[in-house]
């Protein structure tokens, strides 16, 4: 039993105890990390090699049992650990009933794992077993199964869980007559019976440490390995041979080009297997010839080899850019491991270094996580020592983009889409075509951009743009975006008076009363962006919620020290609004953001109006002189030469189409401050009826509105007009005016 692979592998590992090698810890992933390098994480609970890695439903990893060495005594555990990617770390969860290394493993469809045979302790040695174990994730804990059938017990077999969901355990190495052979026979396992049923044997004499692989179709290849027979021949093979799950049986292929045992092999995205490295010989001869399998032909192929001489006990894993990794290995008969790596390109064929290991290893657990890792943990360090020390690479994620492919803005008012992507290292955005103008990309974090601005109002329309995410990983994502500019306009309004009684013209709706004490004082009123509510301000601080505007707190309770509200704005997303005071205090809530104020300036005159820019990064406030001061994104203006017959300032509006700003006074005399451009025909001249305690612009700028004390309503020629209380009797003078903009 023990000459079996005495020069390689486990059974050398008796020969003396090296000291076990560590890492670091590290909590999880690193965001540092560099692509195509590997990191330390956790080190195992226990240094272990040729244990089983199950990826589970969760994303955890479990190692199960393996071989382990002590006083210099090669030994199985029956110990078995998670490692939790979200941190970084390895745990101990159930013992297996029965120790075992170099068994094989099956991810069942109900998230079980079943590990079966392997070697385990038996008489001072190691000895193969037909024991079948199954773990269940939700409990932690382990249970024994019904054993292989007729008595076999194998190490070195292979396994495939089968679409219709029996696991296919195939070949090994048994002992017959305290020899060892290679075994031909095949075992279906039952998951709902727990029971296991003989297959098909596979053609020839059987392998040991042969290599498998499931098709695309279903199918399951198994190649190379070593043959071994009762009189004691050995020698690694070529054989290769498909197994057909729909008839049940096996069919022999053209053998590999080249015949190789402890090789590693991976499924390419297009079908074809590759089959990497391994040994020459029984006694470690590496290679590094890889070989291709085409299941559409049923023939081999060779393909590029690995850089330098090659090794075997590695492993292969396909990574999600469709390249694989080829890690580790040990490259002579005297089992001296390396800790170089290769990226396989399906595309050119080729084989290209890349990070080496921490720690040189072979026959480590090996994994892909979640988030584009490979994990690499434990295994043989040399021919006398195993490891507990783990480690990360990160091989990174294809871009994609994950976002809708249809963004909508209203032309005249800000608007925003973030663009959101998958990947690693996070992808960078891009695009190309015609955006309205307006609009711009400004790329974000985490791999998000945003489409944001405010649309002109000549932009009403359809455009179509490419959206690109790249991340040096695969081939980069795109996505055609199509960005729908609609039109908006003016479909009523409302104005109140300082009791709170709210007046409403043409579309704009009614909304009942918050439940809360009744406004008073009141000296603004605010909407929500799709006018489905409104606030109402008053000058103690107090906010009051209509309709589907959200609170977010006020200043009621606050001492304002004589310092009166006189103004309030609302945030362009409807998540937060600004309350500003006579001596130019600005109070932000929700998401507004403070950007200044002038509450420390030395001011001519009290601050009477307060208006955000339209993308909601800036913002005015103004005096009754006419004093324009401006924060973030709102340049500061010069005051404009306001006529003493104007009387002062009372509003000021933002221009929905360009920069800058506009003044109204309370004569009805509207002002274009920084370069707003013109309004429409003016309000019609001569006396008012009261004076002028509010104002606004159209949706389109072309326009705007004029109200006063007293409930009647000016527009300007291009503003529609849906009514006044000019004829009625109000319970207290207008001092708030707000449109009702509609998007259609």
């Amino acid at each position: 039993m023990l000459g079996f692979r005495a020069l390689v592998r486990a059974f050398a590992l008796g020969a003396s105890l090296a000291a076990l090698a560590g890492a670091g810890l590290v909590a999880g992933p690193a965001s540092a990390a560099t692509l195509g390098a590997w990191s330390a994480t956790a080190p195992l609970v226990t240094a272990r090699t040729e244990a089983t890695t199950t990826v589970l439903a969760n994303g955890q990893v479990l190692v199960a049992g393996g071989k382990t060495v002590t006083n210099g005594a090669v030994g199985a555990t029956a110990t078995a650990e998670l490692y939790n990617p979200a941190t970084g770390r390895f745990t101990a969860t159930g013992s297996m009933p029965i120790a075992v290394g170099d068994a094989t493993a099956a991810l069942l469809a109900n998230g079980e794992v079943l590990v079966v045979g392997g070697d385990t302790p038996a008489n001072g040695a190691l000895t193969p077993t037909g024991a079948a174990e199954l773990y269940d994730p939700a409990t932690g804990s382990w249970s024994s199964v019904a054993p292989l059938p007729a008595k076999l017990a194998v190490f070195g077999a292979v396994s495939v869980r089968l679409a219709n969901g029996l696991v296919l355990v195939a070949g090994g190495a048994r002992v017959v007559r305290n020899a060892t052979s290679a075994t031909a026979d095949v075992e279906l396992y039952h998951p709902a019976s727990r029971s296991w049923t003989r297959a098909s044997g596979m053609p020839g004499a059987g392998v040991v440490d042969a290599v498998a692989a499931q098709l695309a179709n279903g199918d399951v290849l198994v190649a190379g390995g070593e043959n071994e027979l009762l009189n004691g021949a050995r020698s690694t093979t070529s054989s290769s041979a498909v197994y057909s799950v729909a008839r049940g049986r096996w069919t022999s292929t053209p053998p590999m080009p080249l015949a190789v045992q402890w090789a590693s092999a991976a499924r390419l995205a297009n079908g074809d297997v590759l089959v990497a490295g391994g040994s020459t010989t029984t006694a470690g001869t590496p290679t590094p010839a890889a070989e291709l399998f085409d299941p559409a032909t049923a023939t081999w192929a060779t393909t590029g080899s690995l850089p330098g001489a090659g090794s075997y006990g590695a492993e292969a894993v396909p990574l999600p850019s469709g390249y694989v990794l080829y890690l580790g290995g040990l490259v002579d008969p005297g089992q001296s491991s390396t800790g170089a790596t290769a990226t396989y390109s399906p595309v050119t064929g080729t084989w290209q270094a890349t990070g080496a290991l921490g720690t040189a290893r072979a026959f480590a657990s090996v994994a892909v996580l979640p988030g584009g890792y490979v994990l690499a943990a434990g295994g043989e360090t040399g021919a006398s020592s195993v490891t507990s020390a783990a480690e990360l690479y990160l091989a990174g994620l294809p871009p994609s983009i994950t976002s809708a492919a249809t963004a909508t803005f209203a032309a005249g008012a800000y608007g925003a889409f973030t663009v959101t992507t998958a990947g690693a290292p996070a992808p960078a955005v891009t695009v190309s075509g015609s955006l309205p103008a307006g609009v711009t990309l400004a790329r974000g974090a985490n791999g998000t951009a945003t489409l944001a601005g405010v649309p002109a109002a000549s932009s009403v329309g359809h455009y179509s743009v490419t959206l690109t995410a790249s991340d040096s990983v695969g081939a980069p994502a795109t996505q055609v975006l199509s960005v729908v500019v609609l039109e908006r306009r003016t479909a009523g309004y409302w104005y109140v008076t300082s009791s709170g009684s709210v007046e409403h013209q043409g579309a704009a709706r009614p909304f009942s009363s918050p439940s809360r004490p009744a406004p008073s004082a009141v000296v603004a009123i605010v909407p929500t962006p799709d006018a489905g509510g409104y606030y109402l301000a008053g000058a103690a601080g107090g906010v009051y919620n209509y309709g589907d505007a959200g609170f977010f707190g006020s200043k009621a309770h606050a001492l304002l020290s004589g310092r009166p509200v006189v103004a309030m704005a609302a945030s362009p997303d409807a998540r937060g609004y600004y309350l500003v005071t006579s001596a130019g205090n600005v109070f932000v809530f929700g998401d507004a953001r403070f950007y200044g104020s002038p509450v420390h300036a030395h001011l001519a005159s009290r601050v009477v109006a307060f208006a955000t820019t339209p993308d909601g990064r800036g913002y005015w406030v103004a005096t009754a002189s006419g004093e324009v001061l401006g924060y973030g994104d709102a340049t500061p203006r010069a005051a404009p030469a306001i006529a003493h017959s104007s009387g002062r300032v009372v509003a000021i509006a933002a221009s929905p189409t360009g920069p800058g700003c506009y003044l109204a006074t309370s004569s009805g005399s509207v002002y274009g401050v920084g370069g707003a451009r013109p309004l429409g025909a003016p309000a019609p001249h001569g006396r008012l009826a009261g004076s002028v305690t509010g104002f606004a612009v159209t949706a389109d700028g072309a326009g705007y509105y004029l109200v006063t004390s007293r409930g009647s309503v000016y527009n300007s020629a291009s503003a529609p007009f849906f009514g006044s209380s000019a004829h009625a009797s109000l319970p207290s003078p207008v001092t708030g005016f707000a449109p009702a903009d509609v998007v259609g």
